[in-house]
């Protein structure tokens, strides 16, 4: 008799063990079915970058979008991100569509150098390379929103003369005079004017040069530059626009 019971109990756990087996075996299945299937771009896109930018500033990115299928696509809009410091708007991308309604690229046609977004920096980044994405809405049909494709982007940000750290350096004395009156360019030139130092001379002398690190430097043969306007008093220099 307990033979027997061992033998029916054997059975149920082998029975148990298959059909355990079995629901797992359903259970991957259904979540392979349902994984999400990669989806290939439908579009290429790369970038052109409208000059340099400093932070505190904005510049534009103009976009050239290639088809890579064999079907017609259309464009009806665009999906960009960029993390702080840089802040995307691609409001220039949804008024080129506005205004040319019905937007399409055949098999293999580019829609090349169209004015796409603009790239703002906050004022307190720092010198360095940055980045986002781009991305452009679209389908079979002009009522189809879904992502053709999306890149990402570089820019490389600097820092305008403004904010940057002043470098002191030792007193030195470069010349003789009265009233001196400094102008610096973000370029590095540096031009200094003042008033003669001779009693009864009222004349102005001026010096040029560059900031080198934190110093600056002018002509070999005389570094300051230095030239004579005679009759002028109270100097005074600023830089222009």
């Amino acid at each position: 008799m307990k033979t027997k019971l061992n033998f029916y109990l054997g059975m149920a756990f082998k029975r148990l063990a298959k059909e355990s087996l079995l629901s797992t075996s359903i259970i991957a299945l259904a979540l392979l079915l349902c994984a999400p299937i990669g989806h290939a771009a439908e579009v290429n896109i790369t970038f052109t970058q409208d000059g340099g930018v400093t932070a505190g500033s904005s510049v534009d990115f103009s976009v050239t979008i290639t088809n890579l299928t064999s079907s017609t696509i259309f464009l009806t809009g665009t999906r960009g991100s960029a993390p702080s410091p840089l802040s995307i708007d691609t409001t220039n991308f949804g008024i080129y569509l506005q205004l040319n309604s019905a937007v399409s690229l055949g098999p293999g046609q580019s829609l090349k150098n169209i004015d796409a977004f603009t790239i703002a920096v906050g004022s307190s980044a720092t010198a360095g390379s940055y980045g986002g994405s781009f991305g452009v809405l679209g389908g079979a049909n002009e009522s189809v929103g879904d992502l053709l494709g999306s890149a990402n982007f570089q820019t490389n940000v600097s820092v305008g003369a403004a904010q940057q750290a002043l470098q002191w350096s030792a007193a030195q004395q470069y010349d003789q005079g009265a009233d001196t009156s400094v102008a610096v360019h973000p370029s590095g030139l540096v031009l200094e004017v003042h008033q003669s130092h001779a009693v009864g001379n009222f004349g102005l002398w001026y010096h040029v040069g560059m900031v080198n690190g934190p110093s600056v430097t002018g002509e070999e043969a005389n570094p300051w530059g230095c030239r004579k306007d005679h009759g002028l008093v109270s100097p005074s220099v600023r830089k222009g626009t």
